[in-house]
């Protein structure tokens, strides 16, 4: 369904239209700082499901909420909608030790 990988390894990820940061946290969480590129959609929005249908769903989503677990739930909710590339980021922002981006 999707695959789990430690946040960091985004460092070395090659940078192609592709590969898509999806940052599955708040606005206001998002706004305080996200990866550089990042797409904001938040997971626990009641219109989640609805946004990400206007997703290219062959795309390499790596999906990124504070800590794991929201990010982990928007995989599973994806790939029941019928996407074929999702990476779980693990450790989430908490973890992120490169550069951030904010509002």
């Amino acid at each position: 369904m999707y695959n789990n990988q430690n946040i960091n390894s985004l460092d070395n990820l090659e940078h192609k239209a592709t590969n898509i940061f999806l940052d599955v946290r708040t606005d206001a969480e998002y706004a305080e700082g996200h990866i550089k590129g990042a797409i904001n959609i938040d997971v626990m929005s009641a219109d989640f499901k609805t946004e990400i249908e206007s997703l290219k769903k062959t795309n390499n989503y790596y999906v990124i909420c504070r800590s794991g677990g929201r990010s982990a739930s928007a995989c599973l909710t994806m790939a029941n909608a019928g996407f074929t590339t999702l990476t779980n980021m693990e450790g989430g922002m908490l973890g992120w030790m490169g550069k951030v981006n904010s509002l």
